[in-house]
């Protein structure tokens, strides 16, 4: 099982991510979405509803920005990675 699971969000409510994600909870993963920082709020107020407080703990919310950031460093580290592995 991966270690992480995310769902990237553009337009909908997120209600759909956050029921695969439940759908999902017996199984040992974090679960992230991403979306744009504008929608950080509806993100939690959706995340804040009674039926999701099974898996409350273990959904993390990524903007783009930070998304781009990490897969910029990826591509840095890439090459030493490479030489020492």
């Amino acid at each position: 099982m991966p270690h992480s699971l995310l769902e990237v969000e553009f337009s909908t409510d997120f209600q759909n991510s956050l029921h695969k994600f439940l759908d999902l909870q017996d199984y040992y993963a974090n679960f992230v979405i991403v979306a744009d920082e504008t929608r950080k709020d509806q993100f939690e107020k959706r995340l804040d509803q009674t039926g999701f407080a099974p898996i409350r703990d273990r959904v993390d919310f990524l903007n783009f920005e930070e998304v781009s950031t990490l897969h910029s460093a990826t591509n840095d580290a890439n090459p030493v990675v490479q030489r020492i592995t």
